[in-house]
């Protein structure tokens, strides 16, 4: 149970790491406008596709790979796109019941 515990732990560790530690060629979330987008990869054709827009980071986050970021970062449906600048929540946009997004980009970047 103690070895089970040890590697949850660093695991979590691990994870915050990779957002905190940009040289480890993790994103950094925190500095700038920055949009993420959090899906399962059993629902990626329901992701949103984007048209890049220069001095805003673009990153698309799978919540298989990295589960504890459903609780960590208030996850109710997927996709769901957070706008963030220098770290602060500006804008959520969560999937409806069809798993999609129906906002339009010039809507989410307002």
């Amino acid at each position: 149970m103690k070895a089970f515990l040890a590697i949850l732990l660093l695991a979590a560790v691990g994870v915050w790491f990779a957002f905190a530690k940009p040289d480890q060629g993790a994103p950094d979330i925190n500095k700038g406008k920055v949009v993420v987008q959090l899906n399962y990869d059993w629902n990626k054709q329901n992701s949103y596709q984007w048209k890049l827009v220069n001095g805003i980071s673009y990153y698309f986050l799978s919540l298989d790979k990295f589960p504890e970021l459903k609780t960590k970062m208030k996850i109710k449906t997927v996709p769901t796109i957070i706008v963030l600048n220098n770290g602060q929540e500006e804008k959520r946009v969560e999937g409806g019941l069809m798993m999609r997004i129906e906002a339009q980009q010039n809507e989410i970047l307002k």
